[in-house]
């Protein structure tokens, strides 16, 4: 079974889709409120939705770990939710469907703003609603050029957590992009990050996650540096033979 709704967000929805969703909700709104009234028995209960709603109603404020947990499998953070988007979601009546239309319209509305907010150059990042998802649940989803490089990084180069994304994501959509960004990755890089390369390859000793210490941003940034210095050499002969 996903980690994560389908919601028709990875394929057309077919019943078997739906019940696993709903299966999904059920499991885990059952098991926030566990963390209300335990233990929690349901047997015999007809309508366990209303039931649980009518709990969590009755019971204590929700402490955030307990519904990032809840959210996580929307594929949003809600810990990265703003006072009021915390607040709307408080107030939901917990049913698939309100869940379903919270989250589409929150990732809709992400979207926009990152497309906004964000260079042009990295909007095609944004066809992939599993990159979404990532940079909520395993990156940053802050809005800002340089957490995005890191996310575009981990995500589309070194291809993290491809196990929870393989079977979900659209393979013709995620290679594409993934092709550009290994383009792109180095000016990327240059332009936003202003990384010192000589320094970059020292610090590579003592810190894991750095570029250099995978081979294939290696390999292309390596290969960016000696393009670079080609081009610097043809424009110094050119300045001679003039």
């Amino acid at each position: 079974m996903s980690k994560f709704y389908d919601f028709g967000r990875f394929s057309e929805m077919t019943e078997e889709k739906i019940k696993a969703d709903k299966e999904l909700f059920l499991r885990l709104l059952v098991n926030m409120c566990v963390f209300l009234y335990f233990p929690l028995t349901l047997d015999g209960i007809e309508n366990k939705e209303v039931y649980l709603n009518i709990l969590l109603r009755k019971g204590k404020n929700i402490n955030k770990v307990d519904l990032d947990f809840f959210l996580r499998p929307t594929g949003i953070s809600y810990n990265y939710l703003n006072k009021e988007e915390k607040e709307q979601f408080k107030k939901l009546y917990m049913s698939y469907e309100n869940i379903k239309i919270f989250t589409l319209n929150y990732q809709k509305k992400y979207i926009e703003n990152c497309k906004n907010s964000l260079p042009s150059k990295i909007s095609k990042c944004f066809e992939d609603i599993c990159f979404i998802i990532y940079c909520h649940v395993y990156g940053n989803p802050k809005i800002d050029i340089k957490i995005f490089i890191r996310n575009i990084r981990d995500y589309f180069i070194l291809d993290k957590k491809k196990d929870s994304f393989e079977n979900l994501r659209k393979k013709v959509v995620f290679d594409e992009i993934r092709s550009n960004m290994l383009i792109q990755y180095p000016q990327l890089k240059k332009e936003y990050l202003g990384k010192n390369t000589t320094m970059e390859k020292l610090l590579r000793y003592v810190n894991d996650d750095n570029d250099y210490n995978y081979k294939i941003l290696r390999d292309i940034l390596d290969k960016n540096i000696q393009k670079e210095d080609e081009d610097k050499d043809d424009e110094r002969i050119k300045l001679k033979e003039k």
